[in-house]
């Protein structure tokens, strides 16, 4: 039996429905032809010095989502630290001397670890035509410049986008055109489809079906409906994540 089958009555069975056909999904305006992550990438050498169990396990969890993603970071020496003297008073700071890249963390939030991650797989992954093509695609002008204000780097602002999208929060249809600048920001830098819309299907005729949170219903099958359009403007109240200024 082809791993295609398997998927296609997983999807039967949790849903009830018959799933869009690939070339149905590929004629959609937006979310098509758009690469899912693949199974994994292998993550380089990763030294964690100065965590607790706990801080490990954040940096860990965080350092995972990025190769669930498909995207690979480099070789990293990562510092946890009890004050902010070595981020110079910031949460976080990545940095890179010669071929070694360092990560000094002195807030220990999923979000800040996730955005030092993204600057490092910047730093390995981009080359200056991807970066100036995202300038383009957000508006700004400059990179990387200290005298620039911190939001109008397009450096911090791919950071933010990055680990945006590899927050463990999935996407629900409710919120889906809300957010379908940054998804799209997304994929734009990285190539590949956000993991965050992993519960969600888009249908051909451009509705939205979450596989998320399904409860049973009749003789054990899953009730499934659509819950808005992708060209709809439903937004959900205070739903937007917080932006947190992390210095690079």
């Amino acid at each position: 039996m082809s791993t295609r089958t398997i998927l296609t009555a997983l999807f039967i069975l949790l849903t009830g429905l018959n799933p869009p056909s690939p070339s149905a999904l590929h004629q959609l305006p937006e979310f098509a032809g758009v690469p899912s992550p693949p199974l994994a990438v292998e993550q380089q050498d990763i030294i964690i010095e100065g965590a607790d169990l706990a801080t490990q396990l954040v940096i860990e969890a965080s350092v995972t989502r990025f190769a669930q993603a498909g995207l690979a970071l480099p070789d990293l020496h990562i510092r946890v630290h009890p004050s902010a003297e070595p981020c110079r008073g910031h949460m976080g700071l990545y940095g890179k001397g010669g071929d070694k890249h360092r990560i000094d963390l002195c807030e220990i939030h999923t979000e800040v670890v996730l955005h030092e991650l993204a600057h490092a797989w910047e730093y390995h992954s981009l080359d200056d035509q991807a970066r100036s093509r995202f300038l383009l695609d957000v508006g700004l002008k400059v990179w990387k410049d200290k005298d620039v204000p911190h939001t109008s780097r397009g450096i911090e602002r791919m950071a933010y986008v990055v680990a945006w999208g590899l927050y463990d929060q999935p996407i629900q249809c409710i919120t889906l055109a809300h957010y379908r600048d940054d998804l799209s920001l997304y994929e734009s830098v990285t190539g590949l489809r956000s993991p965050r819309m992993a519960q969600l299907v888009v249908t051909e005729d451009g509705g939205c079906l979450s596989l998320a949170g399904r409860r049973p219903s009749g003789a054990g099958r899953t009730q499934a409906s659509v819950a808005t359009r992708i060209d709809g403007d439903q937004d959900e109240p205070g739903s937007r994540p917080l932006r947190r200024s992390v210095v690079f």
